[in-house]
């Protein structure tokens, strides 16, 4: 669970935060990876179908990626406190073992919904069970990565990851 803790802390993903301590230093981590251990069949499955993702991006394999972030919240959900969500650190960890996720944080929403877009390219409906936020934040990702890639030659999702984060 050594990516656990690199993404959780490095990446400022909130996720300690998000879980109740139980007042022990790094308790909150600790807790989550033995969930996340427990659970290892379900994120097997939500990595397996990741894997089979790379870029360039489509509409089929952005569906994909906010529906397996859906199931990977839907999976960290016993462990966080009532009411919040660890969509950003959910995006992060996706990101980490699968390149082609777009990471969510609210540096890289806030300057992507700042422009004014003609539409939100609704290319797919969101899945059941899908994050809300993160389903529009792809659409309207989508919409920057493929306006891009009609003029730039090196578009790819770790280029505009740190676009947006800039």
């Amino acid at each position: 669970m050594l990516s656990l803790r690199l993404i959780g802390r490095t990446l400022a993903t909130g996720i300690e935060r998000m879980i109740e301590s139980t007042g022990e230093q790094g308790s909150s981590l600790d807790q989550l990876a033995y969930h996340i251990h427990k659970n290892h069949k379900k994120m097997d499955s939500i990595f397996t179908h990741l894997s089979m993702i790379a870029e360039p991006l489509n509409s089929e394999k952005l569906r994909a990626i906010v529906d397996e972030h859906g199931r990977f919240l839907k999976l960290l959900a016993p462990k966080m406190r009532k009411g919040v969500s660890p969509r950003s650190f959910a995006s992060k960890y996706m990101h980490f073992h699968c390149p082609a996720v777009p990471i969510y944080d609210s540096y890289a929403s806030s300057k992507l919904f700042s422009y004014r877009w003609n539409d939100r390219y609704e290319i797919f409906k969101q899945p059941a069970g899908a994050d809300e936020t993160y389903y529009y934040f792809i659409l309207y990702f989508w919409q920057l990565y493929r306006d891009l890639k009609k003029s730039v030659k090196t578009v790819n999702v770790r280029l505009l990851d740190c676009y947006l984060l800039w």
